[in-house]
């Protein structure tokens, strides 16, 4: 562990998790906009454009590569976040990976619940095919935005879309019916409230959690594209990533695993600032490159 990766932990345990079970939208999405204090990497440049109707916040390194692109999809709990407040993270990502960066957005609940969120992310990511039909596109994620570059494949698959080249999930959210016995995890997350998943059910999805693009846990995966999936063992979330992982394999899909210890929730986002965040990042670029 690093002294960073320490510091950052001790801070987080002496705080309320940002997801506890009464969390506020309107606060979690103001803590989320001063993420945007942290300053992007100097050398990479952002301009915004459409992707079909929505917005898209491009970050571009120095002389990008002209073969392939990474759409990203930003996290918050299905409920807060914009691309916009991470670019330290998305402009790490452009440099490291050398290729522009799109962060999308999409609408949140509660003022728009399911399948909203999932419809915008196709939308941007049919656009950016037919925008760039000769290059390859990676869809990258964390958190919810992780489960949703998942579903945004499945979607894509299942309308006979052309198929994203490889798909990044840090963290998904892969199960929101309450099925999943999470208790193990009560007191190792710093981040997310073990009850907390009740109360983003009923703000995101309170009707159709059972349906495979909200719960993807419970999605069919033969035919996916080739998937990286990081999650850390002690967060709430981790049964999601496992059984995603274990339907993928079983499905017959090109699955990388990685399982960190003693992280947190999607503790990439720390990017350069953060060794482990750091590792990890090289080692998605390197799947990547692999799957390209």
């Amino acid at each position: 562990m690093s002294i960073q990766l320490d510091m950052i932990l001790e801070q987080m345990k002496a705080q309320k998790q940002s997801f506890h079970e009464d969390f506020d939208v309107e606060n979690l999405r103001q803590t989320a906009q001063m993420s945007a204090q942290i300053p992007p990497e100097k050398d990479v440049d952002f301009a915004e454009i459409l992707l079909g109707s929505r917005n898209s916040d491009m970050a571009i390194p120095p002389k990008p590569r002209e073969d392939a692109v990474i759409m990203y999809i930003h996290g918050g709990g299905f409920v807060s976040g914009n691309p916009k407040y991470v670019r330290s993270f998305t402009s790490f990502l452009a440099k490291k990976s050398k290729m522009k960066v799109y962060g999308i957005t999409y609408r949140m609940a509660p003022e728009y619940q399911f399948p909203a969120g999932p419809n915008d992310c196709l939308e941007s990511y049919e656009a950016l095919v037919q925008m760039l039909p000769d290059k390859k596109i990676i869809v990258l994620g964390e958190s919810a935005g992780a489960t949703y570059a998942i579903v945004t494949a499945l979607m894509a698959r299942d309308k006979n879309i052309r198929l994203p080249d490889a798909v990044v999930a840090y963290a998904p959210c892969g199960d929101i019916t309450g099925r999943i016995d999470r208790a193990a995890y009560k007191d190792t997350d710093p981040v997310i409230g073990y009850n907390a998943l009740d109360k983003i059910r009923n703000l995101y999805c309170p009707e159709d959690a059972d349906d495979p693009y909200a719960s993807i846990c419970l999605a069919d995966y033969k035919g996916f594209p080739p998937i990286r999936i990081v999650w850390d063992a002690g967060e709430v979330l981790s049964p999601d990533s496992r059984e995603i992982v274990n339907k993928a394999e079983k499905a017959g899909v090109h699955v990388e695993a990685k399982e960190w210890k003693n992280t947190f929730h999607t503790f990439e986002l720390l990017g350069a600032m953060l060794p482990e965040a750091v590792e990890e990042i090289n080692d998605t670029v390197r799947f990547i490159n692999n799957c390209i």
